[in-house]
């Protein structure tokens, strides 16, 4: 899971057109476009990526899918769990025993 965003994920692209112009998208083959390198596969048709998950990203299930001009596509599954901030934190001692016997919180995102 992925837990803060902005994020960089990496990967191996395998089995597309040799040196085939590349493109990075959300969730699918159409979607919004990534962020991403390299701009090209490698001559054999495969290689290292690298492509940047924005801000703003919702926290859910997603995929990176990787399309080539050619025809090629590939994807991978990854989750955004972006982890609540505590906006308010508050600890009573209501029975004055000198020990903490209520707490409460706010919690926002």
């Amino acid at each position: 899971p992925v837990a803060s965003l902005p994020v960089t994920l990496n990967g191996t692209l395998g089995n597309f057109l040799p040196s085939e112009p590349i493109s990075f998208h959300l969730d699918s083959a159409g979607g919004p476009t990534l962020t991403g390198s390299p701009a090209t596969a490698g001559v054999g048709g495969n290689g290292s990526v690298s492509v940047t998950i924005p801000a703003g990203t919702t926290d859910a299930p997603h995929s990176v899918f990787v399309v080539g001009t050619g025809g090629s596509v590939a994807s991978a599954a990854f989750t955004v769990v972006d982890p609540p901030d505590l906006t308010t934190l508050q600890a009573f001692d209501t029975d004055t025993n000198g020990k903490i016997d209520q707490e409460g919180g706010e919690v926002g995102r």
